[in-house]
């Protein structure tokens, strides 16, 4: 599921936020592009984005799938110079080459399993090119 910027500045985010709390979450990453925040304890740890044209797209997900490394690559070099640490979001089903394929209509089918089968091999490269941070370094 790809999260937007406009579904989660409601009090839906706030509800989902306690459901977090209760289960001793401290992390959260639903607001893609928005600043780090605390919302019921939980500390929002934001998904960078980048811009394509006139979209603001989230760097992760189906995103990650279907852009090419060398792509990838270089929005992350250019966040870095930027003095920005990249946050990226995947999912356990963008590197799951076996992920059982449900039936679907065509279109949605291609969207939903573009690329799997090279995200793991894409995100071992980018593991040995850049550096990773864990998650609590990034709160300031």
């Amino acid at each position: 599921m790809i999260k937007t910027e406009f579904f989660y500045d409601t009090l839906e985010y706030y509800r989902k936020a306690k459901i977090l709390q209760e289960n001793n979450f401290q992390y959260d990453s639903s607001l893609i592009g928005k600043q780090s925040n605390l919302v019921n304890e939980v500390r929002e740890i934001p998904v960078s984005n980048f811009n394509l044209f006139f979209l603001k797209l989230p760097l992760g997900g189906w995103f990650f799938r279907i852009l090419p490394y060398w792509f990838l690559s270089l929005i992350l070099k250019k966040k870095n110079r930027q003095g920005q640490t990249p946050v990226l979001y995947l999912h356990m089903m963008d590197l799951w080459p076996e992920i059982p394929m449900i039936k679907l209509p065509y279109f949605v089918k291609k969207i939903k399993y573009w690329g799997i089968k090279k995200a793991w091999r894409k995100l071992e490269k980018l593991l040995k090119e850049f550096e990773t941070v864990r998650v609590d370094s990034l709160i300031k």
